[in-house]
């Protein structure tokens, strides 16, 4: 079935609960998530697949434009599987809902821990909650906003790199915060070519995040080619002072060269509420 699914045009819905499907067929739909462009609803309730299986499909989803809703409720998925699809969805715009069940397992599993995280339902917690700000994120600024603020959340390089590819289509975005978010230099230069381009932007704080030397330099230079961004706050980040004193301008604030301290630090409790 899932083979036929990958040149079918016509069917929009395809719900196969309770057929001991396991991960050799999860694979098969993996496959056939990656490529299809009409299939918008798959239910897989009830039936034998892993975290192995659910790693497969997770990576399905990251290129699929269309699928709105899969189901997997009742499959034998632990935590493990929900980092896959929490790491999947920050690169997935299309899905928005995804029903899962997850027995709660720190045990190792056949598949490789994604992207170095730990294996307890607490990591997975805090991969879902990241994920759902991103996604939060990403669609506040494409519905047209002016203003972001975000504070305390974490970031990973493949979620910073989408926001900054909102921002850079954005002709609204003129204030934007993400004040203690784990940005490093990796995400400082998504951020800083999403600056290059635009034009609607007057205010970034990057106050209290991981932006060394190279990820200041690299948002000095975009700075100098956006003549309507009117200040860059990179206050609280680990950037030297041989650096500091020679990209800091009146518009570009550091940490000893900056015009006012280095800011607190975000509470504790999570990222606080999109503005």
């Amino acid at each position: 079935i899932a083979e036929m699914l990958e040149v079918n045009s016509s069917l929009r819905e395809v719900s196969l609960g309770g057929n001991s499907i396991g991960n050799d067929a999860a694979a098969k739909f993996g496959k056939m998530i990656a490529i299809n462009s009409t299939l918008q609803e798959l239910h897989l309730n009830n039936n034998l697949i892993s975290d192995d299986g659910a790693s497969l499909i997770a990576e399905g989803l990251k290129t699929n434009k269309c699928l709105r809703e899969l189901w997997l409720v009742n499959n034998t998925i632990s935590s493990i599987g929900v980092l896959v699809f929490a790491e999947a969805l920050e690169e997935n715009s299309a899905l928005s809902r995804l029903g899962l069940t997850a027995s709660v397992r720190d045990e190792p599993s056949a598949m490789s821990k994604p992207s170095g995280a730990s294996h307890s339902a607490q990591e997975a917690m805090k991969a879902l909650q990241r994920c759902h700000t991103l996604r939060k994120a990403v669609k506040h600024v494409d519905d047209g906003q002016e203003i972001l603020h975000i504070a305390g959340a974490t970031f990973n390089d493949s979620g910073i790199r989408r926001l900054a590819m909102a921002i850079k289509r954005s002709g609204t975005l003129s204030d934007l915060t993400l004040e203690n978010c784990s940005i490093d230099d990796a995400g400082a230069e998504h951020l800083a070519e999403a600056l290059e381009t635009n034009r609607s932007m007057t205010r970034v704080s990057l106050i209290n995040n991981s932006i060394g030397d190279h990820g200041a330099t690299r948002l000095a230079a975009a700075l100098e080619r956006n003549d309507k961004l009117e200040n860059l706050d990179l206050e609280g980040n680990p950037i030297s002072d041989e650096v500091s004193s020679i990209i800091s301008t009146p518009r570009l604030s550091t940490p000893r060269w900056g015009s006012s301290s280095a800011s607190t630090s975000a509470s504790a409790g999570g990222p606080r509420p999109i503005c």
